[in-house]
Parts: C-alpha cells; structure tokens; sequence
C-alpha cells in the first residue's frame, strides 16, 4: 500500500495491512462519485473505472456488483448469478450501513462477510484500475485479480 493513508477508512486501512497488495490512492481534492467524474479528473478512459455497487433483494439479501465504465449491470443477470430474487439497488443508508462506506465511494475491498461479491467478466481484461477508497473523494489504483481473489468473487458477464 502506498500513499497516505491517513484519511482512508480505518476498515479499509485494517484489512489493507492484513493482505500484501499493490495499492495506491489518489485523492484528486474533488468528489468523484461517478464513472465519468473519476475519469475526467484522472485523465484515463472510463473502461479504467471500477464501480463496486450493492443491490438488494428479497429477505434482506445482498449481492454487490463490480463492473467497469459506463455499462450498467443488468439486474436480472446479477440476479441470475447472484440466486437472489427481486433484486433492486439498494439505498444509500442500506450502503453504508452495510459496507461502512458512503455510496458514491464503495471500496472494493474490506467487505461484509457473507455478502457475494460478483465481478463482471470485462473487469478481468484490466491489469490495473481505480475504484471506490473508501469515500466518494477518495480513489485508489488496483489490480483487478486482488479484487477477486480477495473477495473469492464470481466471475460472470453481468452487464447490459
């Protein structure tokens, strides 16, 4: 981990010290709570932006979605690979009060246990990318694969 990590949340700085990974944040001094947002004031492609999202569905289940760029990921697909049904996103409070971190700004590490995490399959075609650090102003530059192989996602096409 490099950078400072002084305003990364303690969750997320916690379980970065356990596992030896690649990651770098950037703190562009602006929200970035969007694809196109992180883009822009990154100066990359928006295929390079990973957007770990969180759906809901019945029972008080819940799944979280991470694809790339500005494809939205289909519901019934997630729902599909997911075994959940009426699946919706979820609201914000639901966000943070699931994963500790503010919609907007999910990190794609430091999750809930026992909440599956599905990859979409493009994501695998990126050596590195930013996603989510933890607060919608905050981003950090990591290899996909660490993603998955942390989180023991599922791999499958799941956008539109």
């Amino acid at each position: 981990m490099t950078g400072s990590t002084d305003d990364v949340p303690s969750q997320l700085t916690e379980y970065l010290l356990l596992h030896a990974i690649d990651v770098q944040f950037v703190a562009p001094g602006v929200p970035t709570p969007t694809v196109s947002a992180a883009a822009e004031v990154l100066g990359v492609a928006m295929t390079s932006i990973l957007k770990t999202l969180v759906f809901t569905g019945s029972g008080n289940s819940f799944v979280i979605a991470i694809a790339n760029g500005k494809k939205r990921v289909s519901v019934a697909k997630l729902a599909e690979v997911a075994g959940l049904s009426r699946l919706r996103p979820a609201t914000p409070e639901a966000v943070l009060n699931l994963t500790g971190y503010p919609a907007g700004g999910v990190a794609p590490l430091a999750l809930p246990a026992g909440v599956p995490v599905v990859v979409d399959d493009a994501v695998t075609a990126l050596d590195v990318a930013f996603a989510g650090g933890g607060r919608d102003d905050l981003l950090m530059r990591i290899k996909p694969a660490d993603i998955i192989r942390l989180n023991g996602a599922v791999v499958a096409q799941i956008v539109e």
